[in-house]
């Protein structure tokens, strides 16, 4: 299904958080490894690309994704919320490091009522990296705008990836996304959410692996987290000793959820569901 106003030229609104995209080199370097560039140094502004589009740019913040916090969450779920509900608008698309892209784009899709589309994008190589990866992957975002349906989108390396099922698979080759598991559909979008104002649900999670042991989980049980999501082994097995322990966690209170280490599955978001029913809960 495409946008509907997908043979006219729109009016993006582009949102800055930082990220490599926005990144720079040290010391003449053409490599972006060993520490040789600066994530988040250029402002949304010096990044906008040519285009027929009117764009409309705003930074919400300016960090490295590794460091993504609930805070830009919250920022970028009220200012696109405002956006589906603003007529001069038809389009959004967001720069985001690709560390903890598909966690973001997952929380978005997963809370956001759409009428329009929202789309993510990002870089591999810094910006000024003579192999920048940033200008196409932001001209095609603008252009898949034209295209894409209601909804939370990554694009990126010439590909589009629902918010609800997509996953960095590696650590630095410029097509770094794929769907989690081949035939896994995305979740839907919740029928309502309202994000918390004070506290975000606290969840934790832990891997069962060779020679697991309680101590983790017994600290977390002392820390009264809300939460704990256990990365299984296989078919979401769990180490007998770290099974018992989260059995004493689930006698005082604390939510559990499993999911698998296997590549059919993604810890991360299942993280942000277990947080996303603990807040529907209260």
């Amino acid at each position: 299904m495409k946008n509907k106003d997908s043979q006219e030229n729109l009016t993006i609104l582009l949102l800055g958080t930082g990220g490599t995209v926005a990144g720079l080199l040290k010391n003449g370097s053409q490599a972006k490894q060993d520490g040789a560039y600066t994530s988040a140094k250029l402002p949304i502004d010096a990044l906008i690309p040519a285009s027929t589009h009117r764009i409309v740019s705003e930074q919400i913040a300016q960090i490295d994704s590794k460091d993504m916090s609930f805070d830009v969450w919250q920022r970028l779920y009220v200012r696109l919320s405002a956006a589906q509900n603003d007529a001069s608008i038809n389009a959004i698309v967001i720069t985001h490091g690709t560390d903890t892209m598909e966690e973001t784009a997952y929380f978005l899709h997963r809370t956001l009522a759409c009428i329009k589309p929202v789309i993510l994008t990002g870089a591999m190589r810094p910006a000024d990296s003579m192999d920048s990866d940033g200008p196409q992957n932001m001209a095609f975002a603008m252009e898949q705008a034209k295209q894409l349906a209601a909804g939370v989108w990554v694009a990126f390396a010439g590909r589009v990836f629902s918010g609800g099922n997509v996953q960095k698979v590696h650590p630095t080759r410029l097509d770094a996304f794929d769907v989690i598991g081949k035939d896994a559909a995305p979740r839907s979008p919740l029928a309502s959410f309202n994000p918390p104002t004070q506290r975000w649900p606290r969840v934790e999670m832990v891997m069962s692996y060779a020679g697991a042991s309680e101590a983790i989980v017994d600290a977390l049980i002392e820390q009264k987290v809300d939460g704990i999501v256990v990365v299984g082994t296989g078919n979401n097995t769990v180490h007998h000793a770290l099974e018992a322990a989260l059995d004493k966690a689930s006698e005082v209170g604390i939510a559990v959820s499993l999911t698998t280490r296997c590549l059919a599955g993604s810890a991360a978001q299942a993280r942000i569901e277990l947080m996303l029913r603990l807040m529907q809960s209260v």
